[in-house]
């Protein structure tokens, strides 16, 4: 497909942005940059902070565990300046996992218009878009959490889907980590959900750092027997891999996605929830 078929592509998703429109208009913009503090020294776009809640693990989904972590997470963007009533567009190198997690994250603290650079700070640069080498600190804001319970699902919701056939849940992980002969070393179990079906989030993304286009994810989810017509769980480590999937099944026209952001970390802990490993 031509570049400008993926673009029309892209521009029909509300949780993706292409550089063009963002160099139009980026100053109107909270742009968070989720690549690494080396990273965004070396240049990161004009404006943009330096954030990436990659490393804060939701450790329960329990209703206390999410309300402890909905506070944490409402007084972290309230300091690093996020307000509710500017859009934020969120970047990494290309598009990937992290950017992914924060824009899913602040989507479900209640932000109403965040999204991820599509083809990340690469494609910025493409389009000739500058670079700035100056850190960005933003004043203090008031960010309240209102909780998008539609696009999350604890710990305990998904054992009750565990037996339901019109559900799919999908792991995203390495091979190794879903058959459970390898994974994190902070894992105490090994393995994967009871029935969960084995999709690589890697397969979800071209060679050019961009989501595939609609119609190829499409043919992908059929090729592994993923209905886009039923609900979908996407789960992988820390949930950030599964963001990805979780925008991309979004893309491919999935009626209900639900992203497990304890995933892994969470379930391998507790001796109480079942798993399953071999192939």
């Amino acid at each position: 497909m031509s570049f400008e078929g993926r673009l029309s592509v892209s521009n029909s998703h509300p949780f993706l942005i292409e550089a063009e429109e963002l160099l139009s208009d980026h100053t109107s913009h909270l742009i968070i940059d989720a690549r690494s503090e080396e990273h965004y020294s070396a240049g990161h776009i004009p404006g943009a902070i330096h954030f990436c809640a990659y490393d804060q693990f939701v450790r329960s989904t329990s209703p206390i565990g999410l309300s402890r972590f909905q506070r944490s997470m409402a007084e972290t963007y309230s300091k690093i300046g996020v307000d509710p009533h500017k859009p934020v567009v969120v970047y990494e190198e290309k598009t990937g996992m992290r950017a992914a997690r924060d824009c899913w994250m602040i989507q479900y603290m209640g932000h109403p218009n965040v999204r991820i650079l599509h083809g990340g700070v690469e494609a910025w640069r493409q389009k000739n878009g500058a670079l700035d080498t100056e850190p960005i600190s933003l004043d203090s804001t008031i960010f309240d959490c209102i909780a998008r319970d539609d696009i999350i699902i604890s710990a305990r919701d998904i054992l009750g889907h565990l037996a339901t056939p019109t559900t799919t849940v999908l792991d995203v992980r390495t091979y190794e980590e879903y058959t459970g002969s390898g994974g994190s070393s902070c894992c105490p179990r090994q393995g994967r959900l009871p029935g969960a079906h084995w999709l690589e989030w890697t397969n979800l993304l071209g060679k050019d750092g961009r989501f595939k286009t609609s119609e190829d994810l499409r043919r992908i989810l059929q090729e592994h027997h993923i209905s886009t017509e039923h609900p979908v769980i996407t789960y992988c480590h820390r949930g950030a891999r599964s963001a990805v999937a979780y925008y991309a099944l979004k893309m491919a026209g999935c009626h209900e996605v639900r992203n497990y952001i304890g995933s892994w970390h969470e379930w391998a802990i507790r001796n109480d929830l079942p798993i399953e490993s071999g192939r």
